[in-house]
């Protein structure tokens, strides 16, 4: 469920007029951009300019180092945070860190497909970003990839679920459900990426900036034909395949047609895609989501605005024909 840090408005406009050059009037909670552990406000000014605060308890600050050093380096469809009047890339409100940024008017890649010249400026926009040189300013307060097997114990632990430990209701009982009844295909899954992770640990490929989580959701489209790469939370330094993974994945049941990838390698350029890493990539994330719904639908508590109802369509309908599991499944059969 997304953070609730119940922050009086007053306190963030007072906030942000205090450290930022903004001179902030109104404030209000953006639907559909709050995340499990950020909530992200619309601050408005006085001069018709408009920003987004994004409130986390995550104290590392890799997301807006990185961010920024990208943006600075002339990568200019990544949104990076404002710096504060002393030059900072985040402050505190409270015991969380607070980031500014632009606001831009725009939809996600689930609610607006990209149309082709977008695909290949966001191909253009990947490559650079993996092509960045980092300073260890930045590179030093990332994750690196280390293929653990974290999502996927957990994932092992959810198939064998006792009813009885979690609420009886009708979303875990669907749940429930599913679990059982895709139960092979997921252990599947989880095999197939422990299967490849082996190998890939001792191969040892690469590491470039990564996104880490390059969906459509965090692709944002203007009125005008440009696009914005957002939400920069968990950035790590992986094989390319980290972030090429999603363009043709079909995570949230986007993202799944061949003329779509097509025109992204037009931006991207030539490249060889490392046939194991994209498959590991593809299963792993879905073991991952697994493990992140079933933490979320079972774990977390209320469900005042049927969030968890959602939720769980959200993960059923993974299985769905050409969604993110059988693009996976193919991805791997390939090999």
């Amino acid at each position: 469920m997304p953070l609730n840090p119940d922050v009086p408005t007053r306190e963030i406009v007072e906030h942000v007029r205090r450290l930022y050059d903004v001179d902030a009037r109104d404030v209000a909670t953006i639907a559909g951009r709050a995340h499990a552990e950020a909530t992200v406000y619309r601050v408005d000014d006085g001069h018709e300019r408009s920003y987004v605060l994004k409130l986390t308890p995550d104290p590392r600050g890799a997301p807006s180092r990185l961010a920024r050093h990208l943006a600075d380096s002339g990568v200019a469809q990544v949104l990076a945070p404002l710096r504060t009047r002393d030059g900072q890339l985040s402050s505190r409100i409270r015991d969380l860190q607070a980031s500014l940024y632009p606001f831009v008017e725009g939809e996600n890649g689930f609610r607006t497909p990209l149309t082709g010249d977008q695909w290949t400026a966001l191909g253009s926009a990947v490559r650079a970003i993996h092509r960045t040189k980092l300073p260890s300013s930045v590179s030093e307060f990332m994750r690196t990839e280390t293929y653990s097997d974290a999502w996927r114990n957990k994932t092992r632990g959810y198939l064998t679920i006792v009813p009885s430990e979690y609420p009886d209701d009708s979303v875990t009982r669907e749940l429930i459900e599913l679990l059982s009844g895709k139960g092979a295909e997921i252990t599947m899954l989880v095999e197939h990426a422990e299967q490849l992770a082996r190998v890939l640990r001792r191969r040892a490929l690469p590491e470039v900036p990564c996104h880490g989580d390059l969906h459509a959701g965090n692709v944002l489209a203007d009125g005008v034909g440009s696009i914005v790469i957002v939400d920069w939370d968990d950035p790590v330094l992986a094989p390319k395949e980290r972030d090429l993974m999603f363009v043709g994945a079909g995570i949230g049941g986007a993202w799944n047609r061949p003329e779509e990838s097509a025109a992204f390698y037009r931006g991207y350029g030539a490249v060889t895609v490392d046939a194991e890493a994209l498959a590991y990539y593809r299963c792993e994330r879905i073991v991952e989501d697994i493990a992140v719904f079933c933490d979320q639908l079972l774990l977390d508590g209320g469900d005042e605005r049927g969030e968890r109802a959602q939720m769980f369509r959200m993960l059923a309908g993974a299985f769905g024909p050409n969604d993110v599991v059988e693009i996976a499944e193919r991805t791997f059969a390939a090999l």
